[in-house]
């Protein structure tokens, strides 16, 4: 059975097969997106065998993988990149994925057996499942594995080291087949909502009255593990529980989403292809990495390591348009202030990439943002600022404790509604900006502080009580009315005479009503303090007024 994969996004909008190699061309081959990416299918076919690199692992980086590949082992017997995919996607009944293995016959991942290795296994499904063949067990067959998430603890302890070379973006997507009911933008904290079950309805987000219907990538996968983590920060640090309704799907395979107006999964936006629509809003960079053993063989680490005595193909001007044609942007050198090639056992955190060949419409200008929140009184609306420098289109999205929010930018500027019903405090605000065609998304943090509305007593009658018949009036009843900016003010409402307490009320709608003992009273004119004390977001006030007992 054959299945396509299409390559016909802004972000990956060229046929994969055969851009890398012109030789290829001139060579008669033909030129065709294949099935797999497997060795032994494609423009550049074998089975590797002793003296070549067998690589698995990660979904997100399979088929640029095999474009280098086949860039790179034209004309070569023996020292050829091997790698081979993670799975084929549900829609091949043939070879479906389920889990950290698919459930397709065994491959045969090399011609010749290596000392202690197994040629005959499962594909690895994910960067997970392909590291994992690495250390746990080893199977010495296997020299690398393609990974979208840097090194876990158990990994780095096994002695296993990352090479990172290309930039990926992660987003979210939703169906492009098929109308969706999503908004056109999702901020990360309202992504952290939809995944924690406090977002149920895209009506709630902006969208369609409709169910949302969350996807995220099998246990596995590194974009899982990155895309988990990314809500994690958002979520405080504390790792969030998934609600009830997240579905696992295969890491980029979209047969789930396309069409279903209601889906959104996590997705590189190198692997979105044209049946899903990239949301504006939250977008993360990345890095994508190969990793080896900590005792590879220098043959092996002069694939991927960059140093002052050897070049690394991947981080190659040669190999520069192949990244970015599938989506990516290739790292740059460490003497252009990039980390393309250097060995690591961390998470990379310096995505600077290589500004040559830019032509693939993969996003190339840095921007920065610059958030300004400032002051505002409970109950006043406002908004938040974001400039975004070095122009560019697309959307802001805000996360605040409490609050989200996604603006447009016009011109340089976005700027997003704070609702007014925030209490007073201090607000770190983390903004993100999506990017778009030209201009690489960034992100900055701010704060916005909301102090106490002013308040003021707006009337206060005094009158005697209503008695009962044919008793006297014991007790005077006090009407108090307190007013404040767009909002209606609560807590209590004192009388005092001196320093003594003779009367408390709560207001209601913003009115007390007090009643307090004539007896209080002296004869003649008293001086009583009205106070309203105030609560967490309106400051007290309090007032004087005289009350004559005439006996």
């Amino acid at each position: 059975m054959t299945v396509h994969r299409e390559r016909t996004t802004m972000f990956a909008n060229k046929l994969r097969a055969g851009i890398a190699v012109t030789a290829l061309v001139a060579s008669g081959l033909a030129i065709g997106a294949p099935a797999l990416a497997d060795p032994n299918n494609g423009t550049v076919q074998f089975t590797p065998g002793a003296g070549d690199f067998v690589g698995v692992g990660s979904d997100t980086t399979q088929f640029v993988m095999k474009d280098l590949a086949d860039a790179f082992n034209n004309g070569l017997s023996t020292g050829r990149i091997g790698s081979w995919d993670a799975c084929t996607y549900a829609a091949n009944t043939t070879y479906p994925c389920t889990g950290a293995t698919s459930t397709t016959a065994p491959i045969t991942i090399r011609s010749n057996a290596v000392t202690g290795g197994t040629n005959s296994i499962a594909r690895p499904n994910g960067s997970g499942a392909g590291k994992a063949l690495l250390y746990s067990p080893s199977n010495p067959s296997v020299d690398f594995a393609r990974s979208s998430s840097g090194l876990s603890t158990a990994e780095t302890n096994a002695g296993l080291v990352a090479y990172p070379f290309a930039v990926d973006y992660l987003t979210t997507v939703v169906s492009a087949s098929v109308a969706s009911n999503a908004p056109t933008a999702l901020s990360i904290g309202q992504v952290l909502g939809i995944y924690n079950g406090t977002f149920t309805n895209w009506a709630q987000l902006g969208g369609n009255n409709a169910p949302i219907h969350p996807y995220i990538p099998q246990t596995g996968s590194g974009t899982r593990t990155f895309f988990l983590a990314q809500l994690q920060a958002a979520n405080g640090g504390v790792a969030p529980t998934l609600a009830s309704n997240v579905v696992e799907t295969q890491e980029h395979d979209p047969t789930a989403i396309k069409n279903d107006p209601d889906a959104v999964a996590p997705f590189s936006r190198g692997r979105a292809d044209s049946t899903v629509r990239v949301e504006n809003g939250w977008v993360a960079q990345r890095a994508v990495y190969n990793v080896v053993r900590g005792n590879a063989s220098t043959a092996l680490l002069n694939l991927f390591q960059q140093t002052s005595s050897n070049n690394s193909f991947l981080c190659s001007s040669a190999a520069t348009s192949i990244i970015e044609n599938d989506g990516f942007r290739q790292m740059a050198l460490a003497g252009s202030g990039g980390s393309c090639g250097v060995a690591t056992t961390a998470s990379t955190s310096n995505f600077t990439v290589n500004p040559a060949g830019q032509s693939s419409g993969v996003p190339t200008t840095q921007s920065s943002l610059s958030v300004t929140g400032g002051v505002r009184v409970f109950g006043a609306g406002s908004n938040a600022v974001i400039t975004v420098a070095n122009g560019g289109t697309g959307f802001v999205s805000i996360n605040g404790r409490g609050f989200t929010g996604v603006g447009a930018v016009s011109g340089t500027q976005a700027s997003i509604a704070i609702p007014s019903s925030l209490p007073a405090g201090t607000y770190p605000i983390t903004a993100s900006y999506s990017g778009d065609a030209t201009h690489l998304g960034s992100s900055n943090t701010g704060s916005l502080t909301v102090t106490r509305a002013g308040s003021a007593i707006t009337g206060v009658k005094v009158k005697l009580a209503k008695a009962k018949k044919h008793h006297k009036a014991t007790k005077y009843t006090a009407t108090v009315r307190i007013a404040a900016a767009g909002v209606t003010p609560t807590g209590a409402v004192v009388i005092k005479k001196g320093a003594k307490t003779i009367g408390v009320g709560s207001l209601r709608n913003g009115v007390a009503t007090i009643s307090f003992k004539i007896a209080k009273l002296k004869k003649g004119k008293n001086k009583l303090t009205v106070s309203y004390v105030g609560d967490g977001n309106v400051v007290g006030v309090a007032k004087t007024i005289t009350v004559k007992r005439k006996k």
